[in-house]
């Protein structure tokens, strides 16, 4: 997946069809041009006129734009514009203001003439949004209208964003079932006629020129596949913590403040608004006030899953290790907790909070929960009697089950007690090997504490109900309140998976990362995000589940040159396979955290938005609309921004280093010479915006990453309008504030971009900085028999004689659970040779620790055909596990570890991969040569790994330099240090052959020319940290000893080499 910290798993899950509905309007009628590209037209029916905005046709009068009102009827929406609207304003008639708002200004900037907005019901002419509620009784009475605003039958929300377009000789009509489908509707139609939000600023709109005429002709019926699409900036970002919010604060008409560029770039990529309700999040720490008052007032300690005492302020003992963790709460100072640390008692201030979970098994901590739920669903009801009330139910962050609940068996003791049945069929019963034909209550899973607490809410809630008056049983418009309910959490920590008994169909889940219990023990083939999406698209089919990623956190992550590494696989490749199997997994809400860091993200961010519109979009269609947003945003210069997006794409950005930085920015220089900034303003200011990323970064490495750096508080605020950075990071990193202006002191008494001029200054410097250092490649070598190495099959390995057979002393030392899953190559003489690899880690003995735990290692294996060059799969790896077992290896500091071995017989000769999935953390992966028993380990076994793979500080590695090689050419790509590379004259590499040792800590290119003697050898690699080198003049193969390392078989030939037949 290579999202940071979302650790969903493997893809799973099969494509499932768009809906129906969508597909049916998406009828080619003709054909537009845009850009570069062809593009089949938004289509429709025959019905469907031309309806004509503006024209410089003598007499031409432009149309009005009507949104609907009826005050009296109480339908559509009172019109204000945008200067009489708070910027957080989010209420229906707001949002209904910003779709025209969107429109109006799309036009504007197209052809220059803004478009009068009235509210009428008369909606036979000009741009008309009305909802169906407020729809004349022609509208409502439309086929195609129907057609286009039903719900499918699927769940209850499919049809809240839907909207219908249809151009008219009078009339250009956008209906929709909500306001928020017209919101939707808004860029769609702008869209028809090539106008779009590439990003977020004031020039990443893209506008064609319509002066001369613009015309709308389509019929458009869609909607969302996801229901939630929120892409959301997290920190105080949307509202302006690093930027600027206060239109007060802008001195130059031509910069916005932050909300108004988020806003549009939410409506324009379609994620402001959601067809069902937030998830809400973490909710149980807001009863603790309530429940400590509880038990002050009764003299209980019950109420929480931890110790609780109480007494006076003076009966209060000391703190030491024996009451770590315990809670006091004092009986004669009201309001007044401690929490010990064993060190000392904490006051907690209010508003009261416990640092501890409740304990939901005590009678009246539910009934708290309970009376929430009551009074706070009236207060909804009252005022939307029509929706959907949801109550956030999810525990305390970090929740789990630190001692048992003081009742074990409440809930099947409350259903006994009620006469409700327990132990019905379970519904997951032989999903996925799942053996258990009826419901459970297992008191020691914190899931099911959870969800039981879900379910006796709504079951008592709906009890309530039943015992109110008719009329109070229902809304104002005769909605029935117990259909109108629903409970949320989240499937998280330790109450990530599912419980053992079947749900009430109101509950909805958002499921989350940080797993404690997924893949393990009854729960093993319960493991991934989408393993979780698959199971309660089964519990709760009515109820689509969401899902939570973090994709960035720029204050972490950007500060520093690792912020110029890409994190996450923007390819359209991934992001169509990806999506697909998201929502046929059950999927319909996608909730992810951002940054406004759009140099780092930006077409990632882009593309993600456009698979949450419609994620069945194939590989292709992506790869079109990147495309055709790469010709929007950087005109004549989009090849040249083609060649650098490709480059710094995940499975194409060789390592993060300065030769990587050199090569991006030329991209971007080559595209600068292709762009006429006379004839192409607006691609040469994106160009331009996007150099600040890389500006900021030239800063960093060049010692300007302090608070008295005059360029970096002028790159903080005249930044802003670029979002190529994220502003809130630099004010907060390097400045210790949230204010830009503070930060910036006098820049911010002007404008807030930077001039071409001021641009071209320093991009200079950053181009100086990085310079393109030349390398020498394996590929346009020779090697030493004459044959260009261009020829050379690099898959096609063999063991060598000459390199010794001496035992390994350490396998690969790396965190297995998180870091780079590494590749293993082998090589079998002959058919039978066992093959195969060994990963260990220490062992957790409480179990608690799931970085130490038993795993079921994922792991695939592969044959290279030397005559197709081709990999041939033998072992599928996302259908097969190799279960680790306990061991104790002797003279270890920690004896009990865990280890999964894995031995096959090769089925023919030739060169195996083994793909090694995660195991535990502090884990070495070695060959079969190792002996767990007397952790011995016997050489001659081949085990080369291959890429840039991370680990841990670690004896050293082996690679080999064919004969003839004139230097050796790498990149290091961190900044651990002291690092070094041997060189040797003689093989087997002993100390006697040493010939020179050579520093190369510097994280840079190196070159280090070398003696012929010094060819045809091993060199050793060693230092601080592990981060392989990118090799450029000799081939990526390395091991961990001598004797396992692989050779290409053209260059043993080469080289004369003896290549070992032997047991391999």
């Amino acid at each position: 997946m290579n999202f940071p910290r979302i650790t969903n798993g493997k893809l799973a899950g099969r494509l499932t069809g768009r809906m129906a509905l969508a597909r049916s309007w998406r009828r080619g009628r003709r054909v537009a041009a845009v850009g570069l590209l062809l593009f089949p037209a938004l289509s429709g029916s025959a019905r469907g006129e031309a309806f004509v905005v503006h024209s410089e046709a003598a007499g031409f009068v432009p149309p009005g734009i009507v949104l609907q009102w009826d005050a009296g009827a109480g339908t559509g929406f009172a019109w204000k514009p945008d200067s009489e609207r708070p910027w957080h304003d989010q209420s229906e008639a707001a949002r209904a203001c910003t779709a025209v708002d969107f429109v109006r200004d799309g036009i504007a900037r197209m052809c220059g003439r803004r478009l009068e907005v009235a509210n009428s019901n008369d909606l036979s002419r000009g741009i008309v949004f009305t909802t169906l509620a407020g729809a004349d009784a022609a509208i409502r009475k439309d086929p195609e209208v129907l057609a286009a605003l039903r719900n499918d039958g699927s769940d209850g929300y499919n049809d809240r964003e839907a909207f219908f377009i249809r151009s008219e000789a009078n009339r250009l009509l956008l209906v929709a079932n909500t306001v928020d489908g017209l919101v939707c509707a808004a860029p769609a139609l702008l869209d028809s006629v090539g106008y779009e939000v590439l990003a977020m600023g004031p020039n990443w709109i893209h506008a064609p020129d319509r002066r001369g005429g613009l015309v709308f002709d389509l019929t458009l019926a869609d909607r969302p596949g996801y229901y939630i699409r929120a892409l959301s900036a997290t920190s105080g970002q949307p509202y302006g913590v690093g930027t600027i919010n206060d239109p007060k604060r802008l001195s130059d008409p031509a910069d916005e403040t932050v909300s108004t560029s988020y806003r549009r770039w939410q409506i324009g990529q379609r994620m402001l608004t959601a067809s069902m309700p937030r998830f809400p999040g973490h909710a149980l720490q807001a009863y603790h006030e309530q429940v400590i008052g509880h038990m002050r007032e009764n003299g209980t300690s019950d109420g929480f899953l931890g110790q609780v005492l109480l007494g006076t302020d003076a009966e209060r003992p000391p703190a030491e290790e024996g009451n770590r963790g315990h809670l006091w709460i004092s009986t004669d100072v009201p309001g007044t907790i401690h929490h010990s640390d064993g060190k000392e008692w904490k006051p907690r201030a209010k508003p009261l909070y416990a640092p501890m979970s409740l304990d939901v098994s005590v009678p009246f901590v539910r009934q708290i929960v309970l009376d929430s739920l009551k009074e706070k669903s009236e207060a909804f009801f009252a005022t939307s009697p029509d929706g959907l009330f949801v109550f956030g139910t999810d525990p305390e962050d970090g929740s789990g089950l630190v001692q048992p609940p003081r009742h074990p068996n409440w809930y099947p003791d409350y259903l006994a007690e009620i006469g409700a049945e327990f132990g019905r069929p379970y519904v997951l019963h032989g999903y996925k090997g799942l053996d258990q034909p009826t419901e459970r209550w297992d008191a020691e899973a914190f899931t099911d504490v959870m969800f039981g607490l879900n379910n006796w809410l709504l079951n008592e809630y709906d009890r309530w109900i039943a015992s109110l008056p008719p009329e109070r049983r229902v809304t104002a418009t005769g909605q029935d309140k117990r259909a109108a309910v629903r409970c949320s959490l989240y499937s998280y920590n330790h109450h990530d998976v599912p419980p053992n008994f079947n749900l009430d169909p109101r509950i909805r889940v958002m499921i989350a990362s940080y797993p404690k219990n997924r893949g393990r023990g009854k729960w093993k083939a319960f493991v991934t995000q989408m393993d979780m999406g698959q199971v309660f698209s089964k519990m709760l089919p009515r109820e689509p589940s969401g899902d939570y990623w973090i994709i960035s956190l720029s204050y972490f992550q950007d500060r520093g040159l690792d912020g110029l590494a890409p994190r996450w696989d923007a390819s359209p490749e991934f992001l169509a396979q990806r999506q697909q199997e998201h929502h046929a997994a059950g999927f319909r809400a996608l909730s992810v955290e951002t940054d406004f860091n759009f140099g780092r993200f930006g077409l990632g961010y882009y593309l993600l938005a456009q698979t949450l519109w419609n994620p069945q979009r194939s590989a292709a269609e992506l790869d079109a609309i990147r495309d055709r947003w790469l010709q929007r945003a950087y005109g004549s210069g989009w090849t040249a921004m083609k060649e650098y997006y490709d480059y710094t794409l995940l499975k194409n950005y060789p390592v993060n280093s300065p030769h990587a930085w050199s090569r991006a920015i030329r991209h971007i220089e080559a595209a600068d010479k292709l762009i006429d900034g006379t004839r192409e303003p607006d691609a040469r200011r994106r160009l331009d915006d996007l150099k600040q990323y890389w500006y900021f970064y030239y800063l960093i490495d060049s010692g300007e990453n302090k608070a008295s750096s005059t360029a970096l508080r002028e790159l903080l605020w005249k930044g802003q309008m670029s979002y190529a950075n994220a502003s809130h990071m630099i004010s907060r990193v390097f400045f210790n504030t949230s204010d830009a202006a503070e930060a910036a002191g006098d820049f911010s008494q002007g404008r807030a971009h930077f001039t071409p001029e001021e641009t071209a200054a320093w991009w200079a410097k950053v181009l100086d900085h990085w310079p393109v250092v030349p390398v020498t490649r394996f590929d346009q070598a020779t090697l030493a028999d004459g044959r260009p190495a261009s020829g050379v099959d690099r898959n096609d390995l063999v063991a060598v004689a000459e390199f010794g057979d001496a035992p390994c002393p350490q396998g690969f030392l790396y965190n297995s659970a998180y870091q780079k899953q590494a590749t293993v190559r082998c090589v079998a003489a002959r058919p039978g040779d066992v093959i195969g690899f060994q990963l260990y880690w220490p062992a957790d003995p409480t179990g608690k620790d799931h970085f130490y735990t038993a795993r079921d290692v994922a792991y695939g294996m592969e044959w290279w055909n030397p005559e197709a060059k081709m990999w041939e799969e033998i072992v599928d790896p996302t259908l097969t596990v190799q279960p680790s077992r306990e061991i104790n290896i002797p003279g270890r500091k920690r004896l009990e570890h865990h280890l999964a071995e894995v031995r096959h017989e090769a089925p023919r000769a030739g060169t195996y991969r083994f793909g090694v999935g995660r195991g535990g953390n502090l884990a070495i992966l070695t060959d079969l040569g190792w002996n767990p028993a007397d952790d011995s380990h016997r050489g001659g076994l081949s085990f080369t790994l291959d890429g840039n793979s991370e680990g841990l500080t670690q004896r050293p590695t082996y690679i080999y330099l064919p004969k003839g090689t004139t230097s050796l050419d790498l990149e290091i790509w961190d900044s651990a240090g002291n690092k070094s590379v041997t060189l040797y004259h003689s093989l087997p590499p002993t100390r006697a052959g040493i010939s020179r040792k050579v520093d190369i800590s510097e994280r840079r290119t190196h070159r280090i020319e070398l003696k012929p003697e010094e060819t045809g050898t091993i060199a050793e690699l060693a230092g601080n940290g592990f981060a392989f080198p990118y090799l450029y003049s000799v081939p990526m193969l390395w091991a961990k000893s001598p004797g396992q390392l692989l050779v290409p078989r053209a260059v043993a030939e080469a080289d004369g080499l003896t290549i070992r037949t032997g047991l391999e």
